[in-house]
């Protein structure tokens, strides 16, 4: 996405058969089974969040050169400033920054590389590197916005658009691996033709910039805005440094509750109120009201899940937000970060101190574009997240319990096996069993390596 809200692409319903098949497995069963995976002691409690059959988890890949978990924002050149980068880096403590660039050629022909615009994104990742953190460099074609078919019909303005990547692949092989950056080709592709010509464009512009950077990785997106239905018509470029993303914001109608240029009217007022997270709503694109929550989510984003099990790829949400005044927007947030998170998945919110309407900075009680920025309840919410990656060691009161015996850590199969079903559970979005299994891993098994894990993630939730 860039700037105010755009387009998004049309979403269907799952098949008829597919959803009887869903519903026939009921929570319980499942809850059930976690129950018996650590002897039956524990009675499992319901949870707020239904159970999605489908995704277990799978080993993550690694990618050379990829952090091992990405958390982080989108920024936008032409807006972001020095300070912004330092406060993220050292109050918020992101560890990226996926750096929206815009277009690198011109609209016009020849379509020439823009100079002022590329001068100004390396200035921007110096800054980045200064302050600790990973650059995911993101541009979009001319034509992007207007009249994206054009670009798809044009080989002319394809081969500049992959020589611009060539030249900025050039500049950042010679750094080495110690630029920390990663070239995101395409923003969202979309427009006529794109689902048929974008497979084939990105291997050949991946060919393009492995043949002068065999060291930075690359990422793609899917036809189709980005969306994780684009999956099913992509195949991978066959490049073992390669990242897959794709961006997350359904129920569209939900995370981008705003009229063109941003005027509010008293019926914005109003739709906003018809709808809360989560909930039953009709959402847009979709035939019939229906419950929103994790779970939903969760299942709007499985071709994207698929695709990583079948290729066994490594998977990225490149972009996810929602408008800040919409109703249970606090709780979207966490639910979609709890999503990634348990699948080892990075993510990058849209976008910070750029877009008024996801700002997390500004309050939710108002639509006014002129409001501070100040540490919201979203801000400390969003913060607890990002710490996650910096905690090296438990805090200081857990120390005496974590100095367990060798020989109690090495080996406590009864504990990982709790640890085991706590994490199942709440990949399932089983959130109260999750909870229960922690509890009684902490209660039954204080000094084990596992009890310390649990305690991490009690107090997290």
């Amino acid at each position: 996405m860039s700037g105010a809200a755009r387009q998004h692409s049309c979403t269907r319903r799952p098949a008829r058969g597919a959803r009887a098949a869903r519903a026939a497995v009921p929570a319980a069963l499942v809850a059930g089974l976690v129950g018996a995976l650590v002897g039956g002691a524990c009675a499992p409690a319901r949870s707020e969040v239904p159970i999605v059959p489908g995704v277990p988890s799978i080993p993550v890949v690694k990618v050379p050169g990829w952090p091992d978990q990405m958390r982080g924002v989108n920024i936008i050149l032409g807006r972001i400033k020095e300070a912004d980068v330092k406060h993220l880096a050292t109050d918020w403590r992101a560890n990226h920054v996926r750096l929206m660039c815009g277009e690198f050629i011109n609209r016009r022909p020849p379509h020439d590389l823009n100079a002022a615009k590329i001068a100004r994104m390396h200035e921007v990742v110096e800054w980045c590197r200064k302050s600790g953190l990973y650059v995911v460099i993101n541009s979009q074609p001319p034509q992007w916005r207007r009249s994206p078919a054009e670009y798809w019909k044009s080989e002319a303005m394809q081969k500049k658009y992959t020589q611009a990547w060539v030249e900025i692949a050039k500049h950042y092989a010679a750094k080495g691996e110690a630029a920390r950056v990663a070239y995101d080709l395409h923003n969202e592709p979309h427009g006529a033709g794109s689902a048929e010509k974008w497979p084939d464009l990105a291997r050949e512009m991946t060919a393009a910039i492995r043949a002068v950077d065999k060291v930075h990785p690359i990422v793609i997106e899917p036809a189709g805005w980005g969306n994780a239905g684009g999956f099913k018509s992509f195949t991978p470029t066959g490049d073992e440094r390669t990242v897959y993303s794709f961006h997350n914001y359904d129920p569209f109608n939900l995370t981008h509750q705003v009229s063109p240029q941003g005027r509010t009217s008293g019926a914005d007022e109003a739709f906003s109120k018809s709808m809360a997270y989560p909930g039953v709503f009709k959402a847009r694109n979709h035939l019939d009201p229906e419950r929103w929550d994790k779970a939903r989510i969760r299942r709007m984003q499985e071709p994207a899940l698929e695709f990583r099990r079948k290729h066994k790829v490594r998977l990225w949400c490149g972009e996810f937000g929602c408008t800040r005044w919409a109703n249970g927007a606090d709780r979207w947030m966490t639910d979609v970060i709890d999503l990634w998170e348990a699948e080892k998945i990075g993510w990058s919110w849209y976008s910070y101190r750029e877009w008024y309407a996801m700002d997390l900075e500004k309050p939710t009680d108002t639509r006014d574009r002129s409001a501070p920025r100040s540490e919201t309840e979203a801000v400390k919410i969003f913060k607890k997240y990002l710490a996650r990656t910096w905690r090296k060691k438990p805090p200081a009161s857990e120390a005496p319990r974590e100095a367990a015996s060798g020989a109690e850590r090495a080996a406590n199969p009864e504990a990982a096996k709790i640890l085991r079903s706590a994490r199942q559970a709440e990949r399932a979005g089983l959130v109260e069993v999750a909870k229960t299994l922690y509890r009684k891993l902490v209660k039954e098994h204080p000094e084990s390596a596992e009890a310390g894990r649990a305690r991490e993630r009690l107090a997290e939730q």
